[in-house]
């Protein structure tokens, strides 16, 4: 049985998780948070499997969450989930320990089959991801003005852009 966590700062979407993954006979939904506090307790109180984790949490961000979490719980499966497109934090939450991105205007299918993927061993990348990765082989990707940026910094120009 796969053991989900849901973190996301609004109820109503973690409600919406929780139904989604009710449907699914292989994922069983273990418990919900709001914040990094919560989250940690959750983890230190359940097993838990994989941990589908917001970048926009209140307090400290998902990614330096994720940092954390990777020290503290290394065979803890994270997928991050956004509302921001993958061309701003999909390869710093991969840099940072994540082994899936998904945006949150993806299919709901999609989220199973990421979850079910990285629970077996993998890492999720979605398809769109996978091309702008194989285009910009031999580039220099790494360099780009976003990328040179700390991930806090990133997160305060995509507020500026909100």
């Amino acid at each position: 049985m796969i053991k989900t966590v849901i973190a996301d700062d609004h109820q109503l979407i973690r409600d919406g998780f929780r139904m989604l993954l009710d449907r699914e006979k292989d994922i069983e939904f273990v418990g919900e948070a709001g914040n990094a506090e919560e989250i940690e307790t959750i983890l230190q109180s359940t097993e838990c499997s994989v941990l589908i984790l917001d970048i926009n949490l209140p307090g400290k961000n998902g990614l330096e969450i994720l940092k954390d979490l990777k020290h503290r719980y290394p065979g803890l499966s994270v997928i991050i989930l956004s509302i921001h497109s993958e061309d701003h934090f999909a390869l710093r939450a991969y840099k940072n320990g994540a082994v899936g991105y998904i945006s949150k205007d993806r299919a709901s299918g999609e989220l199973i089959k990421a979850i079910r993927k990285v629970y077996h061993g993998g890492r999720y990348i979605t398809e769109s991801l996978a091309e702008k990765l194989i285009s910009n082989i031999g580039s220099d990707i790494e360099k780009t003005p976003d990328n040179s940026l700390s991930d806090r910094e990133l997160e305060v120009l995509l507020l500026i852009e909100i």
